[in-house]
């Protein structure tokens, strides 16, 4: 009896262990996981536009192509592809096309793959399951949203609207797009009804979270979170917002740009009702930051910014792109901006992480 008890004791300590060892070489390999570090941005000053492929651990390896992309963005597929509403004037001086960029086979100088016809067509962005894109069809007076698939060019038209449409965004869900509009303001877009109700507006910088049906968005320098499925607007950050709202991946915090003499980066929690109290991300000291992401694993931020907004000739100065690790506080420049180099303004659009 005595035997078969300590038997049983030691099948118990050797079960404990084996769990412990399991748990530390799974925390481990989290720890050792290479942190994502693969994005594309855009970098603009008054004459030239470039498309950048960058790896930000490793910058000696960036790919960079003059490109003609509006608006200021550029989307990933799942497949690894981007996407972009780019205007190549062997074709159309005026009108812009949907093409993939299939960069990893072919580079950044590969030939664009049309994705659709005749027409002005702009701000595609992929649906949360990877398989087809939303795009606008514009005209000076409306546009028409479309939906096609990423392997077909057969569009289904899912509402057509009195105003022109300059960008999308899915939810997470795909139930709703939120659609930021020409001249400023924005609409929310219910695709199964195609009910269109419009938000704040003064409202701008929106970012959906990855995990639910919540619209974040910046209106007169205040923070607000929405949710569609209730109606329900909360006021999280009252005052000093400057834009650049990012979710982390978990949707527990945003991510913001303070307006100051300097501007900051500021993190905020979601939890809880009312007010939230938002804590600063160190960084350097920075005139002005702009562009703010945050990386698929939650462990980097991306941002543009440069020290001083003008030169001792008050000729306003180029930004740089940086990186900073959310926990370890790092920060480092990863590009200088192309504008250094002709001494004009130049800017990074927000970068477009690879998922």
């Amino acid at each position: 009896m005595k035997n078969m008890l300590w038997w049983r004791w030691w099948l118990v300590v050797a079960i404990i262990i084996t769990l412990s060892l399991l748990l530390l070489i799974g925390a481990l390999w989290v720890g050792m996981r290479r942190a994502d570090s693969t994005l594309a941005v855009l970098e603009v000053d008054p004459f030239a536009a470039q498309l950048h492929l960058l790896d930000i651990d490793r910058p000696a390896m960036t790919q960079s192509a003059f490109r003609t992309i509006l608006p200021c963005d550029v989307r990933w597929t799942h497949e690894g592809g981007l996407l972009a509403a780019l205007l190549l004037p062997h074709i159309s001086t005026t009108e812009h096309q949907i093409y993939r960029l299939d960069v990893f086979a072919g580079g950044l100088e590969a030939p664009p793959v049309p994705l659709t016809g005749q027409g002005d067509h702009r701000a595609p962005a992929v649906t949360p399951d990877g398989e087809r894109f939303a795009y606008v069809s514009t005209d000076d007076k409306q546009s028409t949203i479309f939906l096609q698939s990423l392997n077909s060019a057969s569009p289904q038209q899912i509402a057509e609207l009195p105003f022109q449409v300059d960008r999308l965004d899915w939810s997470v869900e795909g139930a709703y797009l939120v659609m930021e509009l020409v001249g400023g303001g924005a609409s929310l877009l219910e695709v199964a009804g195609a009910r269109v109700w419009p938000l704040r507006p003064e409202a701008d910088s929106f970012a959906w979270a990855a995990h639910r049906s919540l619209l974040a968005y910046v209106a007169e320098e205040a923070l607000y979170v929405y949710n569609p499925l209730t109606g329900e607007e909360r006021l999280l950050v009252r005052t000093g917002v400057k834009g650049d709202v990012t979710w982390s991946p978990s949707g527990a915090r945003l991510a913001y740009v303070q307006r100051g003499e300097v501007d900051q980066i500021m993190l905020v929690k979601i939890e809880g009702e009312g007010e939230a109290l938002p804590q600063m991300f160190e960084t350097p000291t920075f005139r002005d930051i702009e562009a703010l992401r945050w990386s698929p694993d939650g462990r980097r931020l991306t941002f543009a910014a440069r020290m001083q907004t003008v030169d001792a000739q008050d000729r306003f100065l180029p930004f740089d792109l940086y990186a900073a690790g959310v926990f370890t506080g790092e920060t480092w420049l990863v590009q200088r901006g192309m504008g250094q180099r002709i001494g004009v303004e130049s800017r990074f659009c927000p970068p477009a992480w690879k998922p």
